[in-house]
């Protein structure tokens, strides 16, 4: 393969149903080897299809390449990597990769495969393709292999808070609210008998923002929440602003007509309160502000707080910053330094991020580590309140740790979001 980093998915049978590069028709006699290839190797496990079975294929290595195999019930989500990356950070992009598509299509796709095994799945991701592969994109380029956690769009809390409360909705059966920016959330409320999952909001976001579709107009679209019920549609209302990034989206668990009206009428109202209220202007304005800069500050006054020269210095000097808060499954994550911009580099960041997480991985909390390659250093400090990734030039003080520590905890009110009950009394 001429591609560095590629996925494919194909069926036990060896049916191709997705591939990243290229189309399905033309990797048709690789997935037929690699049936085979799992198929042999399965029977070294003296195991069929089956919870029971006791291993299956992991990965090979070829030459440069690894070749990681990930299976799920009767389909076989496959990648060949020649950057390096750890079998473990390519398994959990394996796993959003049939997140995305269980999303998409329920589980009960699965079942079909396995009653007709020569079923032809590629006609029902007809269309899809920019969805899969922009998911995978995204996470090689930021945090969301490391860290089960979506991310807020910084914002003000007073804004926010306007936006979470105009949310909130009389209508029955809305189980999900949200207003979106881009990739970034500006505000969530759910039913209180609804808990959200961090990778459900992520392929639900990214589905939404991949979709061209879905920005021509006001949408309803079935939507499945793998974590909340794999096997079964909720119903998504989604509604753009006019050439922006900003969206307005109700999840419902009924599909009847008038429930899209009454969600398309509140959706009006938040809307128009969005806009006569100037927000969506400062919704825009933060957009073009993320990813955030540590040496740019974001308001006067929060700098009045922190010792003098301390946002100066060494904290100009951060080749990129992140952050996770487990309690409430959110990651902030910095821009990266102009030097690390283009896609190599800043890959080769998040790598390095993952080669530190591994060293911590099943360690007791509280746990810390560096790692130093020629020219970075990589910390990493994990405790059960957070996860704390920094990425500095070699030889820089260790106070920058401190730094980026009290930076954070400065603005947190503007890079964490509170989820509120989407039912309003």
């Amino acid at each position: 393969f001429k591609h560095k980093f590629h996925v494919m998915i194909f069926t036990f049978s060896g049916k191709p149903v997705y591939t990243r590069f290229g189309t399905e028709d033309g990797i048709t006699s690789t997935t037929a080897a690699f049936s085979a290839i799992v198929a042999k190797m399965d029977q070294f496990f003296h195991s069929g299809m089956g919870k029971n079975k006791p291993d299956n294929l992991r990965y090979m290595r070829a030459g440069r390449s690894r070749i990681v195999f990930l299976e799920k019930g009767p389909l076989w989500c496959v990648c060949i990597s020649k950057n390096g990356e750890s079998s473990r950070d390519v398994i959990k992009l394996l796993e959003y990769v049939h997140l995305q598509v269980v999303l998409i299509l329920t589980t009960s796709v699965e079942r079909t495969i396995e009653q007709r095994p020569n079923f032809d799945a590629r006609g029902l991701l007809m269309g899809t393709k920019p969805v899969l592969s922009n998911l995978t994109s995204w996470c090689l380029q930021d945090m969301f292999l490391h860290e089960d956690a979506f991310e807020a769009l910084p914002l003000k809390p007073d804004v926010r808070h306007l936006v979470t409360d105009h949310l909130k909705s009389k209508v029955q059966g809305i189980i999900l609210g949200l207003v979106l920016a881009g990739h970034r959330v500006v505000a969530m409320a759910q039913h209180k008998q609804f808990k959200s999952h961090p990778q459900d909001i992520c392929v639900l976001v990214n589905f939404i923002m991949s979709s061209s579709s879905l920005r021509t107009a006001e949408a309803w679209t079935p939507v499945c929440l793998p974590h909340f019920h794999n096997a079964a549609f909720a119903y998504a209302y989604v509604s753009f602003f006019e050439n922006s990034d900003v969206a307005v989206v109700f999840l419902s668990s009924m599909d009847e007509a008038d429930q899209f009206y009454a969600i398309s009428q509140h959706a009006h109202h938040l809307k128009n309160m969005l806009v006569s209220t100037n927000t969506l202007s400062q919704i825009e304005s933060a957009i073009l502000q993320t990813p955030v800069e540590l040496k740019s500050g974001l308001s006067p006054d929060a700098n009045r707080d922190l010792p003098e020269n301390q946002l100066a210095l060494l904290l100009d000097r951060v080749i990129h910053f992140a952050y996770f808060v487990p309690a409430t499954s959110q990651v902030f994550s910095s821009a990266v330094s102009p030097a690390y911009r283009d896609k190599a580099r800043r890959k080769m960041l998040f790598r390095n991020y993952g080669r530190a997480r591994a060293m911590l991985a099943g360690g007791p909390m509280p746990c810390q580590v560096c790692l130093a390659s020629d020219r970075e250093c990589y910390y990493a400090w994990h405790n059960s309140d957070f996860h704390f990734y920094l990425a500095v030039p070699r030889g820089i003080s260790t106070q920058v740790v401190g730094q980026a520590y009290t930076w954070l905890k400065t603005y947190e009110s503007m890079f964490f979001l509170h989820v509120a009950n989407v039912v309003s009394r």
